[in-house]
């Protein structure tokens, strides 16, 4: 509902791609993570701030009965540490402030050598040029989750090109 996406949609693309799909929704309930899996996705969005510690982790367990991935988004240092406490997870650092929706790459920037080597480490939110994502990967990101800039661009797959070149 917040993110207006429909579950049609997600199994409109596990149809067509072979990709790795990210269920984005404030997972809350472990009825949500086998509908995940029953969609299609892959992997499902925990968010710390959104939930107790005793329920992120119940909820890693189900993604892990269930055969998928978690993304566990993290803001702050305290935040970080509950998600590198679950093994295994692709950890999230969301430069987007979820309280007041302000945007700082630098929270990206000085979480990141708080991630071990061996982890999967993603940057979310306030992605806008080629140079935001050289300066990411520079410290040690492996990936980035990218939306308001590709769904405010004009041309989406232009915008697209321009992020990550063939």
């Amino acid at each position: 509902r917040h993110f207006q996406g429909r579950d049609e949609d997600l199994r409109q693309v596990r149809g067509v791609v072979d990709l790795p799909i990210l269920r984005k929704d404030f997972t809350s309930d472990p009825y949500q993570v086998w509908e995940a899996a029953a969609l299609g996705a892959d992997v499902v969005l925990l968010i710390v701030a959104a939930l107790s510690r005793s329920d992120l982790k119940a909820l890693h367990a189900e993604t892990q009965a269930c055969g998928l991935d978690v993304l566990v988004e993290s803001h702050t240092a305290e935040e970080l540490e509950a998600a590198l406490e679950l093994d295994g997870a692709i950890i999230g650092v969301n430069s987007r402030n979820l309280k007041t929706l302000k945007t700082d790459l630098a929270v990206a920037r000085d979480l990141a050598s708080r991630i071990p080597d061996d982890r999967l480490a993603v940057a979310e939110s306030g992605i806008r040029t080629r140079a935001d994502i050289d300066q990411l990967e520079a410290v040690g990101y492996d990936g980035f989750l990218i939306g308001e800039t590709l769904l405010s661009a004009l041309d989406p797959a232009a915008k697209l090109r321009e992020l990550v070149p063939a």
